[in-house]
């Protein structure tokens, strides 16, 4: 159970986890099916998965900018919107 009391705040939250999972698996996937690929082990498994190998791609571009968190989040979703414009896959946003 939550202390959360506030349920529009819990939703916010949820929200913004939601988008900051999905940013960074399909950033993981796009950079995989571009061809930086993930270490396979011994075992037959990844070394990582989709998401981490986003995590690390988004915070290495972070750390090399040298520029704020807030510049640099604004720097990354109008580069995001552009490239969603481009693909015109904005209806699974909209609703």
């Amino acid at each position: 159970m939550t202390h959360l009391t506030k349920a529009d705040r819990f939703e916010t939250l949820l929200a913004l986890v939601c988008l900051a999972f999905s940013l960074c698996q399909r950033v993981g996937l796009l950079s995989y099916k571009q061809g930086h690929r993930i270490v396979v082990k011994n075992h037959g498994y990844k070394a990582h998965s989709f998401f981490r190998h986003g995590k690390n791609l988004i915070g290495e571009s972070w750390r090399k900018s040298g520029i704020d968190l807030g510049k640099w989040a604004n720097f990354l979703y109008e580069r995001l919107l552009r490239q969603l414009l481009k693909l015109q896959s904005l209806p699974f946003f909209i609703g």
